[in-house]
């Protein structure tokens, strides 16, 4: 690394680099337990069902899920961000376009 161009490219920042860390210390894949929530694959996240009972009642066993299906669309979301790169906004300054729209008629 030359002096005063900051860290290589490709390398970890500090604070990316201590998660790395911890999370191999756990013996844990972050992004993996990421994608199996979005799967909604319970059983490999530890799970015996997909279901439990939350609550008996005289009305009947009220039953939850596991992985609701809201948070299998949060993590689905979340883990795009590390398959598919951050798009950046076009501005578009002033009287300027930036493309040209042509109609032709192919109908005659």
């Amino acid at each position: 690394m030359k002096a005063g161009k900051g860290r290589p490219k490709g390398s970890k920042n500090k604070v990316s680099a201590l998660a790395s860390e911890k999370a191999e210390e756990l013996g844990i894949d972050p992004f993996k337990i990421l994608l199996l929530f979005a799967k909604g694959d319970w059983k490999a996240l530890g799970y015996k069902e997909e279901t439990y009972v939350a609550s008996v009642s005289e009305f009947g066993n009220t039953e939850k899920y596991h992985i609701e299906a809201t948070t299998r669309a949060k993590c689905a979301s979340d883990a795009c961000r590390y398959l598919h790169p951050t798009q950046k906004a076009v501005e578009i300054i002033g009287d300027q376009v930036p493309f040209k729209v042509i109609l032709e008629d192919y109908c005659k």
